[in-house]
């Protein structure tokens, strides 16, 4: 069997990853939820739901900054950050230090692919409330 080989030019490789980025953007989207317009990646949304974390918690503003999910009666914050969105570490860094000022805890997901199993984000958040000290725990998935 022969293949054909094209030599592609750099306006095709261009185009090329145009379009692979404009389908990610498309995964990004507003979700109405009960009447709340929701900013959020479909990623975040289902680990929410998973958690059974009424809308209104989501994109909940602290501050400056917006935390993706907060569970308010236990002053957590799950953060999930996908590959392309959180490259700047530090920006993240300080962000999880000023919501850790306003007396939550946070956890740090980052999630190279998949989605991960709500089970395993609970045994997360259970291993950070019972740290003593530590206020932020940074996780990857997968791992």
């Amino acid at each position: 069997m022969r293949y054909k080989y094209k030599y592609l030019q750099l306006s095709d490789i261009l185009l090329t990853i145009f379009w692979i980025c404009v389908e990610y953007i498309q995964q990004i989207s507003n979700n109405k939820v009960n009447n709340y317009v929701v900013k959020t990646s479909k990623l975040q949304l289902n680990i929410a739901q998973s958690l059974h974390i009424n809308e209104k918690y989501i994109n909940y503003k602290v501050g400056p900054y917006y935390a993706d999910i907060v569970i308010p009666n236990q002053r957590v914050i799950v953060e999930v950050n996908g590959a392309i969105w959180h490259k700047d570490k530090n920006k993240d860094i300080k962000r999880a230090k000023y919501l850790v000022s306003q007396g939550y805890k946070v956890l740090i997901i980052q999630i190279y692919s998949g989605q991960p199993d709500p089970k395993w984000i609970r045994h997360q958040i259970r291993k950070l409330l019972n740290y003593k000290k530590k206020s932020i725990l940074y996780v990857e998935y997968p791992y």
